[in-house]
């Protein structure tokens, strides 16, 4: 009979299932709030990653030398400073009711009043709705001004070479040799090669005269500002914090096939708004009213108001320019930590997605299912399954938390550095609020998080090794279990074949007992030497010399035909 446990010798449903259904669910709720506080880190730096991104772009932008209004085009070597994307209209399916819709008699198709986000089909055609065909973004390049009768482009000219706040902030409170020093605030001073300061500031014109054109002005020297280098168009009343983002009148609603939609988002205070303009003259200045003929729907009113802002350089103190190199590499250092708690959540994920499957199978075999990809049935398929899971959990998890610790010296350094810097109060209020946000995700967040689950990953390997050891030692007894009662039934099926065949075993009994005779009673190989067998007086006997000890080999008949071959053999 072979050794190894018979699929027939288990039963279908394993022991201890209370134990089991209680293990699974421990691993799954692990595994789910895993899942649940990587994602919250992940998106929280993802999200706020933006902050520290926009300042180190602020600095790196070039600032403007000139500027000059137009109402044609701009020259190619500048800039349209007002230029604004519309970001365009995906298709859709208009379904609303108009004030001549009556309700069919025979309702083919439950039409919604509202836009759908999705192709007509026939039957909502039927019904009456009304495909919106997709609209490509378009550039607004112009600004309404005369209220609306003209139009103008801002049109600026960029320094050129290393004259960036990013590569050429004094951190002196001199330039240096053949520099241009504009400005003499020690905090707000700037360097140019130049052989003008840039434009340091720009306002509206509000008393101009419509014929000389001069609609804003412009000046190179603000003892309180550096140089302007950002110009921004946004609806409502600023420009969105996270300058990615739309800004929308607040109370607005969104057209629902906007591509881009817009927020009512938390203003920048940084943004100084220059110039307000309707929505009405702004649309009809960039030739684009045909918007709300196409698209059914789409609101275009003067009642919204538009705004043209810029924003300076955002300052740095002169004390804090020795952390500034460090603080725009820090992009790369939350990028890089961005990507870790990206890889620790997709592993989340997957270890999630495979505990259910697992659990799943687990159940089956709780029930009483036998599973064919696994040897065994019952208990034994149900501690296949627990190794499965325990290497799947550990395997992983153990990435997790390699990847956890080697996050914690970069996070814990962001968030000294970073606190560092608002306590220096290197910036301004919005500015250090930025960098606060930031800091915060990343100690709120990541760190704990990566703390949080350190923890849980020991705990949880301390739990497996006590349920593995427990598991081990339950299967190891009813294998000694299994094995005794198998011993039991080969020794009764021996005692039926010797009761059925008494003869052969008696037969085979004689042959042992003779085979024990001869080993008893070795042949002599050296018999006794006689002369003279007649005479008394001559006979001589000579006893066999001793070469061998005397042996008992009765209780060595192995030997025995060994001995009968090689009787000189020592």
């Amino acid at each position: 009979m072979e050794p190894s446990l018979k699929r027939a010798e288990t039963s279908n449903i394993p022991s201890n299932i209370k134990a089991r259904i209680l293990f699974q669910c421990y691993l799954l709720s692990l595994g789910i709030t895993l899942m649940v506080l990587s994602i919250i880190a992940f998106v929280s730096l993802s999200e706020n990653i933006i902050y520290i991104r926009n300042i180190v772009q602020n600095w790196n932008t070039l600032p403007i030398k000139s500027i000059r209004l137009t109402q044609g085009d701009c020259l190619q070597n500048e800039e349209n400073l007002n230029h604004y994307i519309w970001p365009g209209i995906d298709q859709g399916c208009d379904c609303r009711f108009g004030d001549q819709y009556i309700a069919p008699m025979r309702i083919l198709y439950d039409r919604p009043d509202e836009i759908l986000k999705q192709e007509c089909n026939d039957t909502m055609r039927d019904s009456g709705c009304e495909d919106v065909d997709e609209m490509s973004s378009r550039d607004f390049i112009r600004l309404p001004v005369d209220f609306g009768n003209k139009k103008l482009s801002v049109c600026g000219l960029r320094e050129v070479g290393n004259n960036s706040f990013a590569l050429n902030s004094p951190k002196v409170n001199e330039c240096k040799e053949n520099e241009l020093k504009c400005g003499t605030n020690s905090d707000y001073f700037y360097c140019t090669q130049e052989k003008e300061c840039p434009i340091f500031q720009m306002k509206n014109n509000s008393n101009f005269d419509s014929e000389s054109q001069d609609y804003f002005q412009t000046f190179r020297q603000n003892d309180n500002l550096l140089p302007l280098v950002e110009f921004k168009i946004a609806q409502g009343n600023g420009v969105c914090r996270k300058i990615n983002e739309r800004s929308i009148t607040s109370g607005r609603s969104n057209y629902e096939l906007i591509s881009d939609p817009g927020y009512d988002c938390e203003r920048d205070p940084r943004f100084q708004l220059i110039y307000l303009f309707d929505e009405f003259n702004f649309f009809q200045i960039n030739d684009a009213l045909d918007i709300a003929k196409q698209a059914p729907g789409y609101q275009i009113s003067s009642q919204f108001q538009w705004g043209l802002y810029t924003r300076n350089y955002i300052n740095f103190t002169l004390s804090c320019r020795q952390y500034q190199q460090e603080f725009m590499d820090s992009v790369e250092v939350l990028e890089d930590i961005d990507v870790k708690q990206l890889v620790l959540m997709i592993i989340s994920i997957i270890c999630v997605v495979l505990f259910i499957i697992l659990f799943i199978l687990n159940c089956c075999t709780i029930k009483g299912v036998d599973l064919p990809c696994i040897k065994g049935k019952g208990t034994q398929e149900s501690n296949t399954l627990f190794c499965i899971q325990a290497g799947i959990k550990e395997t992983f998890q153990l990435i997790q938390a390699i990847i956890a610790i080697i996050s914690f010296s970069a996070v814990n350094t962001q968030v000294n550095f970073y606190s560092n810097l608002i306590d220096e109060g290197c910036s301004d209020i919005v500015t250090l609020d930025d960098i606060s946000i930031i800091r915060d995700v990343l100690q709120e967040k990541i760190y704990n998080y990566n703390l949080a689950y350190i923890i849980m990953f020991f705990l949880g390997a301390c739990v497996d090794l006590i349920v593995g050891v427990s598991l081990l030692n339950s299967y190891y007894q009813e294998r000694k279990r299994l094995a005794q009662i198998r011993n039991q039934q080969q020794q009764q099926e021996i005692n039926k074949h010797i009761s059925s065949n008494p003869e052969q075993e008696i037969l085979k009994q004689e042959n042992l007992n003779a085979q024990f005779n001869d080993f008893q009673q070795p042949p002599n190989f050296y018999p006794q030497v006689q002369t003279n067998f007649g005479a008394q007086n001559n006979l001589q006997q000579y006893p066999p010399p001793n070469y061998y000890p005397q042996q008992n080999y009765q209780n060595q008949p192995i030997q025995n035909q060994q001995y009968q071959q090689n009787p000189f053999q020592t």
